[in-house]
């Protein structure tokens, strides 16, 4: 897989979305030292994969490792490293995981396995008595399409009749990974459901995620953990017919607004398709009946998510955090006192950060008044407070990027853009450059519209000076 894909487990972050470099790690092939690493990441769906694909294709940053946890290089882990910092979900349970154990004593040999497995169909192989005898069998299906064997690994002693036997019925990994390819390709009625299958599904209804939900994007599906849970979204989709730019979030907008540019943010983060909708305010676009009757209030950003219409930035992100996040989104997070935290950073910005830079800077750009100091030496005041919530922490409610950071960001490159400088806050300068480059698609949600807002602001300056 092309390391441009990969993505965190713990915190979502994508390589592809990042403008530093980062040190992504892959899954320890052991499985004692995997299955620890699965329980630490907490995401429950890893618990039904086996420990090569998880190797193949799951990753966790390099934020969640202490510095001990490296060689010098810090090109790699060492051995015995597992994830310890900045874990927002709880561990997993053991009755979990011990279904992970159970999953991969059929596994793939590891560096301290002694068996390797085969997914054999079952009328297609008939075996002798003599290879009844050397072939352990582990596993069968409901309906007998599959017959899961365990076969002596080359690092056990065998007997040359046994060897001979195996020679017969031991595929290579090339073959056994067509078969497992082709597993997944069958029709969904075809597949047998196992209590593990049942139990994807009713976490899927859990989640209140339709079908409709999940064809919004493309990249929701990929980021499935579970291969059988993709299979159902994917062939359901298909049978669907749904049209990608039809179930799209509708968001009215208007280039430059910092309210819009955090719901644009929010959505970069989780990876959702929006069709936008630009409002032009100047033409009073926003007072049209069609969408009076979506939002009486006529403001904007205004979403329309399946014919459900939603207002005001902050709700909007949380509700896009809510339903699209999934249940280990480090956005919003679920745990109590640290969803607190978010949401009183979330009012600092609406109700004390935003309000006063524009009963400071607004009435300047659009009225021609002169600056008031009273109004400025508030909004310095509020700029103090939010250096002292970064007072050594590396995002506004910690460690972790949540949906805080992203809507003072949009406000903070706002009151950048219009010049007030941010030189007397050191901890606001050193965030808002490393906002620049750790909030996904940080150029195009919200620089693209900064530069909308100068050149907005070029325009009111020149009409107030003439």
């Amino acid at each position: 897989m092309p390391d441009t894909h990969r993505t965190c487990e713990v915190c979502g972050i994508k390589e592809r979305h990042l403008n530093e470099k980062r040190f992504f790690a892959r899954f320890p092939l052991d499985v004692n030292r995997c299955k620890e690493w699965v329980k630490i990441v907490g995401k429950e769906d890893l618990a039904y994969l086996q420990v090569h694909m998880l190797h193949d294709l799951k990753h966790v940053c390099e934020v969640h490792f202490s510095r001990r946890d490296f060689t010098k290089s810090k090109k790699r882990l060492k051995k015995r490293a597992v994830p310890k910092l900045n874990l927002t979900p709880p561990p997993l349970r053991d009755e979990i995981l011990f279904q992970f154990l159970q999953l991969n004593s059929q596994a793939d040999v590891t560096p301290q396995g002694q068996f390797e497995v085969q997914a054999v169909p079952s009328d297609s192989m008939p075996a002798s008595s003599s290879q009844h005898s050397s072939l352990e069998k582990m596993d069968v299906t409901p309906q007998g399409q599959f017959e899961v064997q365990a076969v002596p690994s080359a690092s056990m002693p065998t007997s040359s009749s046994q060897s001979s036997s195996l020679e017969k019925n031991v595929t290579t990994r090339s073959q056994q990974k067509e078969s497992e390819s082709q597993i997944r390709k069958r029709k969904l009625e075809d597949v047998d459901v196992t209590p593990r299958k049942r139990k994807l599904l009713s976490e899927l209804r859990k989640t209140k995620c339709t079908l409709a939900s999940l064809k919004k994007s493309a990249k929701l599906i990929d980021n499935l953990s579970s291969e059988f849970l993709k299979e159902i979204v994917t062939s359901a989709l298909k049978n669907q017919k749904l049209n990608p730019v039809e179930m799209a979030i509708d968001l009215y907008f208007t280039a430059g607004s910092a309210p819009c540019r955090v719901v644009l943010l929010v959505a970069a983060a989780l990876d959702l398709q929006l069709n936008l909708k630009p409002l032009n305010l100047w033409e009073r676009e926003q007072l049209q009946a069609d969408f009076l009757k979506l939002n009486p209030q006529h403001t904007v950003p205004t979403i329309v998510d399946e014919g459900f219409p939603l207002w005001e930035s902050r709700a909007i992100s949380r509700y896009l955090v809510n339903k699209y996040g999934g249940d280990s989104s480090s956005l919003y997070p679920k745990d109590l006192m640290a969803r607190a935290l978010v949401d009183q950073r979330l009012d600092f910005d609406i109700g004390t950060l935003y309000p006063r830079f524009a009963q400071y800077f607004y009435p300047q750009v659009f009225g021609g008044a002169k600056p008031d100091a009273a109004a400025l030496k508030k909004l310095e005041e509020a700029l103090v407070f939010l250096n002292a919530f970064l007072e050594g922490q590396k995002y506004v409610t910690g460690d972790v990027l949540t949906i805080a950071d992203l809507s003072l960001v949009a406000t903070i490159s706002t009151i950048d853009a219009a010049e007030i400088s941010l030189k007397s806050y050191p901890n606001v300068e050193k965030w808002f450059e490393l906002m620049k480059t750790t909030a996904p698609d940080y150029q195009n949600a919200n620089q693209k519209g900064i530069d909308e807002f100068k050149k907005l602001i070029a325009q009111m300056k020149a009409k107030t000076e003439l």
